[in-house]
């Protein structure tokens, strides 16, 4: 059934193994999907996945960068060739690589947010904010970054004021709501935590984990 496309025959294999939670199986499927056609995305990023389960860092570093070299700006892909450049102490190479796809490609964010993310967790906040704070047009990666450096830094204020502009500049996520209610709660201000969970609850409905927040 899948000598039509068997590439993506092997993708869809690979997921009703791994949803069946049969990694060794799902591996082999996912990994001649990727022989078959490596710029095969789903395929690539269950790898990820499992080999995240598995620990397996330098697996992760590899499927990581054959994600970049063809979707240079996949947040997932980013997120974890940073964090197992910090597990396998390979940041200087992992940044080194990021500083080299910004150069190739300015107007493509992800890698200098990828690159900030780095240099945070790898104790150089201040060298992160550098990097992002004067960038116009920072994506939701980015928004988070910042954020996230200014509360580590004890800068509540500039991280919930970088929170409320990546939730005015992408209004249908979630997440910059999150970011803020728990900033919000970090300094005390928890009356003001629950107003803003209230309106989030008006504009997401249906999600559990707002309902939560008000308890």
């Amino acid at each position: 059934w899948y000598e039509v496309d068997k590439a993506n025959g092997k993708t869809l294999e690979g997921v009703i193994y791994f949803n069946s939670n049969d990694l060794d199986a799902a591996l082999e499927s996912f990994s001649e999907a990727i022989s078959i056609s490596p710029q095969l995305l789903g395929a690539n990023q269950y790898l990820l996945q499992i080999y995240d389960q598995r620990k397996q860092p330098s697996e992760i570093l590899t499927v990581a960068k054959n994600i970049l070299s063809f979707a240079p700006n996949n947040t997932l892909a980013l997120i974890a060739l940073v964090n197992s450049g910090v597990q396998l102490k390979q940041n200087v190479e992992v940044e080194s690589y990021l500083e080299k796809m910004h150069q190739n490609d300015n107007s493509n964010l992800g890698p200098l947010s990828a690159l900030a993310l780095s240099k945070r967790l790898n104790g150089q906040p201040k060298v992160a904010i550098q990097l992002l704070h004067k960038v116009d047009n920072l994506e939701p990666l980015g928004f988070m970054i910042l954020g996230d450096t200014y509360i580590q830094l004890g800068e509540y204020k500039q991280g919930i004021a970088i929170y409320e502009k990546w939730g005015t500049k992408n209004p249908d996520s979630l997440y910059p709501y999150l970011r803020q209610i728990g900033a919000l709660e970090l300094i005390g201000e928890d009356q003001q935590a629950l107003n803003l969970t209230q309106s989030a609850l008006q504009k997401f409905p249906t999600e559990n984990m707002l309902e939560q927040l008000q308890l």
